[in-house]
């Protein structure tokens, strides 16, 4: 409690139980107010959702790293044996007699390319979609 002087009571900003107690019981409104209201969004989570979305994280972090594991595969069967930085990733194009191919090499430097030859299913197009990543 702070100073009191003759005949003045309580001095303004002091503070005193009654005001302390009131304070208390107006954070105390607040607080279950807030509980209340989270219980509320609990109720409304299904939680055979919740489960199902985990399941599904869980299978997409599989894949994720099936994805990873085999386009390592890929980079390491099909690096650049010229210039050993890049990789021969497949170039694509159209032409009236079919569908054509050829690999080059995505290094800038090094200008290394393969013969262009007709594409069939038995190609392996592994790096196609990898362009810009290295």
């Amino acid at each position: 409690m702070g100073k009191q002087h003759k005949g003045r009571g309580i001095q303004r900003g002091e503070k005193t139980d009654f005001n302390l107690e009131s304070r208390l019981k107006k954070e105390n409104k607040k607080l279950k107010r807030e509980i209340k209201r989270l219980r509320n969004l609990l109720d409304r989570v299904d939680i055979g959702r919740v489960e199902y979305l985990e399941k599904l994280i869980e299978e997409q972090r599989e894949f994720d790293k099936t994805i990873k594991r085999d386009n390592e595969k890929a980079k390491k069967k099909w690096s650049c044996h010229v210039c050993a930085r890049g990789y021969m990733m497949p170039r694509i194009f159209k032409r009236r007699d079919g569908d054509f191919y050829y690999r080059m090499c995505n290094n800038e430097d090094c200008e290394h390319r393969t013969k262009m030859k007709k594409l069939t299913k038995d190609v392996d197009l592994s790096l196609l979609n990898q362009e810009g990543e290295e």
